[in-house]
């Protein structure tokens, strides 16, 4: 079995981590009126340390699958992985872009964002061409729920339905190729 999708999964486990562990050491945050990078900021020392350091280590993870995408695949999922490779770059410097840096780290938010529908719509579309319609349907279901969503205006709920749908659909990658793989 191919490995590297597993890291995308692995990606959002590690950020999901940092992000339950931040919140522990961050009184009073709520997720309906903070978003999850509200966690990062450095005015909360215990729940920076492992938000951003949540983001830096799942980014690094992230670009590693994307990569690992984009080398062993050819046509829209190389370009699937490449767009992979520019979310977790993405997320690793969200963790440097809190506090005083909102503008950059809004405009890293979107990045992500676009980014990883973009990687989801690529390689759903390389499914669709392979006549993969099982994965098809799963991956635009997941698509237009993370499509629902937009990242900064919703607050961390917003935010945790997009990395929830962006962690279901790896999930159903790993599934696809796993069943290829048999």
């Amino acid at each position: 079995m191919r490995k590297y999708p597993l890291l995308p999964v692995l990606s959002f486990l590690v950020f999901f981590l940092g992000v339950c562990i931040g919140a522990l050491f961050y009184p009073g945050w709520n997720g309906n009126e903070y978003t999850l990078s509200d966690l990062g900021k450095h005015g909360n020392q215990m729940s920076s340390l492992f938000f951003n350091g949540g983001c830096w280590l799942s980014g690094m993870i992230l670009a590693a699958g994307g990569v690992g995408k984009a080398v062993s695949e050819g046509g829209l999922d190389r370009f699937a992985g490449i767009s992979l490779v520019i979310s977790g770059i993405g997320l690793f410097t969200l963790g440097f872009a809190t506090g005083d840096y909102r503008e950059i780290h809004d405009l890293t938010t979107y990045v992500i964002f676009i980014f990883a529908i973009a990687a989801m719509a690529l390689a759903t579309a390389s499914d669709a061409m392979k006549r993969d319609w099982s994965i098809v349907i799963f991956s635009l279901i997941i698509l237009i729920a993370a499509l629902m969503t937009q990242p900064v205006s919703f607050n961390g709920t917003g935010e945790t339905i997009l990395i929830s749908a962006a962690a279901a659909w790896s999930l159903v990658q790993v599934y696809k190729y796993h069943r290829n793989d048999d």
